[in-house]
């Protein structure tokens, strides 16, 4: 038999036993900081590792963690002056920074909150799961943009979890006081002459704001006459013969969702009403009528209306005959009236 190759195989042979069992890692790819455990061939009384993070370990089956991102070829000898026997490729990615945001983080009940998120992920991370959790007993699972009506008066921890296809860059992130939901500010005012209906040709009226909120108020006046105002004490207003309505709207500053408005009929000279409704209407149905003229009213709806009369600015009423109906209304205020009649 040839000589040489009997040492060949026995040369062989060894290198077989040796090295046929490869350097392992329990894993290979994940976020950092990635902990991975590396275990030996299995071959050899001596072990050297060097990580390529700047840490190294002659342990049989060391453990390192790799805080920075990157790709690291982490190579196996018996002793630091050895040859190489294997390396293991480990890739870390970046830790993800989950971050949110939505639509509106303070506003009033019910508040209405569009998130979003707008977490950016490196290349080969996928997001396979999301769950939301809301800090009112509610959450959402599965969709990146959910829509939530808080309630409640408060403030509110929102979470996410994000799930992805690589278990280790999983995370889940609490944001503390996210949401807060507060108080619709209270639109009133009062005035000076308290009443602002008059039978004189003209009147003077003092506007007084007596809104309240949880907020500084931003405000917006309309006189009716014209004129309008952003003041909390807005100038004295002029009015001559006619119907008016003064309106204030507040609102808090910076902040969307919170309104409020109230308004103030004016009546100057003799009222002169008009009548809003269909000029013709279907047997026993219901309908509407009013007048936007403010004051005192009294209404006579005639014969097979119900109801028959009322008082009240706005009412819903139907016929049982057929035929033409003659309404009639009365408005009084500020001690003069004025009265206006429809045919439906």
């Amino acid at each position: 038999m040839n000589i040489n190759k009997i040492v060949f195989c026995v040369v062989a042979y060894i290198f077989f036993i040796n090295y046929a069992t490869a350097q392992t890692a329990d894993i290979t790819e994940g976020c950092a900081p990635l902990e991975v455990k590396f275990t030996n061939p299995g071959t050899s009384s001596t072990h050297y590792w060097d990580f390529k993070d700047g840490v190294t370990s002659n342990l049989p089956s060391p453990t390192n963690i790799f805080s920075d991102a990157g790709t690291y070829e982490v190579e196996y000898r018996e002793s630091a002056s050895g040859p190489i026997v294997g390396t293991v490729s480990i890739t870390v990615h970046p830790d993800p920074e989950v971050t949110i945001s939505a639509s509106d983080q303070i506003s009033c009940s019910p508040h209405n909150v569009t998130f979003q998120n707008t977490t950016e992920l490196a290349s080969g991370i996928v997001v396979t799961n999301t769950d939301w959790v809301f800090g009112d007993g509610q959450g959402a699972q599965g969709v990146a943009s959910p829509s939530h009506t808080y309630t409640g008066l408060g403030t509110y921890d929102v979470s996410l979890t994000l799930e992805t296809n690589i278990a280790t860059c999983n995370k889940t992130v609490l944001f503390e006081n996210f949401i807060e939901t507060i108080n619709s500010p209270t639109a009133s005012m009062s005035s000076s002459p308290s009443s602002t209906f008059t039978c004189s040709p003209s009147l003077d009226v003092q506007f007084i704001d007596n809104s309240s909120g949880d907020r500084p108020l931003l405000y917006n006046w309309n006189f009716g006459n014209g004129n309008t105002s952003t003041s909390s004490t807005p100038p004295s207003q002029s009015y001559t013969e006619g119907q008016y309505i003064a309106s204030l709207n507040v609102t808090y500053e910076n902040i969307s969702g919170c309104s409020s408005t109230t308004s103030r009929g004016i009546s100057v000279g003799s009222p002169e009403p008009t009548i809003e409704a269909p000029d013709s209407v279907c047997l026993n149905s219901n309908f509407g009528i009013s007048t936007t003229l403010p004051g005192s009213y009294v209404w006579d709806f005639g014969a097979g209306a119900l109801p028959a009369v009322s008082t009240q600015q706005s009412v819903s009423l139907r016929y049982s005959t057929p035929g033409y109906h003659t309404v009639s209304l009365t408005v009084s205020n500020g001690g003069c009236s004025g009265t206006v009649t429809k045919d439906i």
